[in-house]
């Protein structure tokens, strides 16, 4: 699907990350230049909290993630060892995970769409959430200022 000048998505969620309105009201945002389809659904966003990084490391196995270290940006198989970076992110079609590295420990949150990793920590808190997905474009291969 291609971009037409001048088109726009509105994307609309909940929360307050923009800074205005209400936590939980509906919050709105237009991307010019898009013209792609928006997917309304719901999930459990889960905080697991801090956690060793081998138990964040277990609970990542099966994924595809990306970060970046000393030799650039990298999407694939977790790394055994924590990246000296400060954020990894990982994604399966069931569940996408953000985790702040800190030194050889992770801060761990989840966004489960249909499942859960296997091996979590214990959950410190959860809560459903209803979101807005946008299938969008990434560059083409031959793209080379991006690498």
């Amino acid at each position: 699907m291609t971009a037409t000048p001048g088109s726009a998505v509105h994307v609309t969620g909940t929360g307050n990350s923009s800074g205005a309105g209400a936590p939980g009201e509906e919050q709105s945002s237009w991307h010019p230049g898009l013209d792609l389809p928006v997917t309304p659904g719901t999930a459990t966003l889960i905080a697991y909290g801090r956690v060793a990084w081998d138990r964040a490391a277990r609970m990542l196995a099966g994924a595809q993630a990306a970060w970046a270290d000393y030799d650039g940006f990298h999407v694939g198989a977790p790394p055994e060892s924590p990246p000296p970076y400060s954020h990894l992110w990982a994604w399966t079609e069931d569940w996408l995970a953000r985790i702040r590295i800190d030194g050889q420990h992770a801060i761990a949150g989840v966004l489960a769409l249909r499942g859960q990793p296997g091996n979590p920590p214990p959950e410190q808190w959860r809560q459903d959430v209803r979101f807005h997905q946008v299938q969008s474009q990434t560059w083409p291969p031959a793209e080379t200022r991006v690498w």
